[in-house]
């Protein structure tokens, strides 16, 4: 349900829904989605189709799109992803990751870290000339590029070599392979630090 309010916030500057996502232990979770899954057991996506709002053409087929997208994760490359992004980690900033949250995640942190993703890759898709997807959702190459040339080095959809490959043939600077403890100068910083700090 992330994937489908963040591309829906990035594309449309609107929420898809109204609920609220919290940095939860293994990724973003809408909690009363969660409660009624929880309650229902076996068959709850049978059950949650009956419950669901009444949604136009564009929004079912955007919420198709993601499932085809990113339903094909396992439950563990999923967390790996959500946790690899920034929303997530903002909200839990101090919390060890295997602890307890129920800290909200900022609806702003969900819109700019999508839009910027998908503007990074829609860009390097036009410096390279990298044609859409036939049959595809417009986003999903878009975000695949993002999370490269962004280097979310833990996510399912990060390839180093890759990475590396475009951020050069672009002309981003290149980081050390451990560029995270990159000492950038006498004030202590860290290339992770400043990290942290963009939206």
């Amino acid at each position: 349900m992330s994937y489908v309010q963040g591309i829906t916030l990035a594309e449309t500057g609107k929420p898809l829904f109204l609920g609220g996502f919290e940095a939860w232990t293994h990724g973003p979770v809408e909690p009363s989605v969660w409660q009624f899954v929880a309650n229902i057991g076996h068959g709850w996506p049978e059950r949650l189709a009956r419950h669901l709002p009444q949604l136009d053409d564009s929004d079912m087929a955007r919420l198709r799109d993601v499932y085809h997208v990113v339903g094909v994760l396992t439950a563990r490359e999923m967390s790996e992803a959500t946790h690899a992004e920034r929303p997530w980690a903002k909200a839990r900033d101090g919390i060890p990751w295997d602890h307890p949250s129920r800290v909200a995640i900022n609806q702003t942190s969900i819109h700019d870290f999508f839009a910027n993703i998908l503007e990074a890759g829609e860009d390097a898709m036009a410096d390279l000339d990298i044609a859409k997807e036939p049959d595809a959702p417009w986003w999903r190459k878009p975000f695949e590029l993002g999370v490269n040339l962004q280097r979310l080095t833990g996510h399912p959809l990060f390839n180093d070599e890759r990475s590396r490959a475009l951020r050069k043939r672009i002309g981003l600077p290149e980081f050390p392979e451990d560029w995270t403890n990159l000492d950038l100068g006498e004030n202590g910083l860290t290339v992770e630090s400043i990290r942290r700090l963009q939206p």
